[in-house]
């Protein structure tokens, strides 16, 4: 399932790949299941907000989202 927030944004093909990729991860590290609710929901905007500061490098979008997530 692709998250409604991530399958709703601007980006489509390799980005939305890439965008999910990640967001499926951080939601491992935190033991959250991929399904829409409000801690995803949390999640899956802060994929978002890392994407959009120009680089779709999945590493540099997991960093960015485990920094804003706080996860170490």
């Amino acid at each position: 399932m692709v998250h409604p927030l991530l399958a709703s944004s601007e980006f489509h093909g390799a980005a939305l790949t890439a965008l999910v990729a990640v967001f499926e991860g951080v939601c491992r590290e935190l033991n959250l299941h991929p399904v829409q609710d409000p801690l995803t929901d949390i999640v899956a905007e802060t994929v978002l907000h890392c994407v959009r500061d120009g680089k779709a490098d999945q590493v540099h979008i997991l960093n960015c989202a485990r920094k804003a997530l706080n996860i170490h």
